[in-house]
């Protein structure tokens, strides 16, 4: 899998276990759509397929012809990485220690007015801005996001996500997935407060948002010469009963923990 694709795949999973997941109640649904990010002067685009039962998600990822998923777990709190082309799992932690304080996030979501229908959701657009400094190497570098997101807000409303909201509230809630012996990118440590500040405003429908950096150190020059914008737009929501199995390692995967 491809840094970028790593990358987006991360910020996917963080808007998804943010937004998405209820424990302990039978409240199946899936969604599916596209994604894309631009990094690097590169464009990649995918599919992306979201599925949700009780404290289990799966996200599946598919890009050049290779398709990934990524099995979710809120009681054990960790994630898994498959790629089904090698037949492999990869089981980690969502780290707690990788989190950064959000008391410097500036946050700022205004109504646009326009509304767009996906299944029985009524989805919102809303222009996000958003900026906090993070310690990146030897130096501070501020993370810009600026772009729209589409919400259904009666989400709030839905009493089966009321558990899982509480958990992701908790200040010590990381919902990336950090390769182990790599820092975190701080563009996801961002998009991670700014999901913690969506909860409880709607479910994700959709997003388009670009990152710049801000900074006078190499770190923060080298990051706005490559600068990031990643967008995800689901078409489709169902609610069907969903097997247990999808969100089950394959028999016969190499598992590495």
């Amino acid at each position: 899998m491809s840094r970028s694709s790593r990358f987006l795949a991360v910020l996917f999973l963080v808007t998804g276990s943010v937004l998405l997941l209820s424990p302990g109640v039978r409240a199946d649904f899936s969604l599916s759509g596209r994604s894309s990010v631009m990094a690097m002067n590169m464009n990649q685009a995918g599919r992306e397929a979201l599925m949700v039962k009780e404290h289990h998600m799966r996200r599946d990822l598919t890009e050049h012809g290779r398709s990934y998923s990524y099995l979710y777990d809120l009681k054990t709190k960790q994630v898994t990485l498959i790629d089904h082309l090698m037949r492999t799992a990869e089981v980690r932690s969502l780290a707690s220690q990788t989190r950064t304080a959000s008391g410097n996030l500036r946050f700022s979501i205004k109504p646009t007015g326009r509304q767009s229908p996906l299944g029985d959701w009524t989805c919102e657009e809303f222009t996000l801005a958003a900026s906090m400094p993070v310690v990146w190497g030897q130096e501070t570098v501020t993370v810009v996001l600026d772009g729209q997101v589409w919400l259904d807000r009666k989400a709030t409303e839905r009493k089966e996500l009321a558990p899982f909201m509480q958990v992701v509230e908790n200040e010590d809630f990381f919902a990336g997935a950090p390769t182990p012996g790599r820092a975190v990118a701080p563009q996801v440590k961002v998009f991670n407060e700014v999901g913690r500040k969506l909860l409880g405003r709607g479910m994700v429908c959709a997003t388009d948002v670009q990152f710049k950096f801000e900074g006078n150190g190499p770190m923060a020059d080298l990051a706005r010469r490559t600068p990031t914008r990643v967008g995800m737009a689901y078409e489709t929501q169902t609610d069907k009963e969903l097997s247990d199995t999808l969100f089950a390692i394959p028999a016969g995967y190499l598992v590495r923990r």
